[in-house]
């Protein structure tokens, strides 16, 4: 049955109470759990995030730079260049 403007004035105090008292179960049994499990998973995905900065903190440290690779290979360069001259022409 839906409740139109006449089915709420016929409520008393009582049923509002325990319309309230009803909708506090509903929220207790379904609500509060889905919000604690989300929390918990919240927790998880946060060390998760940590672990992965962490990671990549490793990684960057480690990482060469585009300057240094480029000064690497034309110190290589050079050196290639030197060794084929001291070769000479016919080798």
């Amino acid at each position: 049955m839906a409740l139109n403007r006449t089915s709420l004035s016929m409520l008393t105090p009582q049923d509002i109470k325990n319309i309230g008292v009803e909708v506090g179960k509903v929220i207790e049994h379904n609500v509060t759990p889905a919000l604690a499990e989300m929390h918990q998973e919240i927790g998880t995905i946060k060390g998760e995030i940590s672990s992965i900065k962490t990671e990549l903190g490793s990684i960057k440290s480690q990482m060469v730079t585009k300057s240094y690779l480029d000064d690497k290979l034309a110190e290589l360069e050079g050196t290639t260049v030197v060794r084929q001259r001291n070769r000479g022409p016919e080798g």
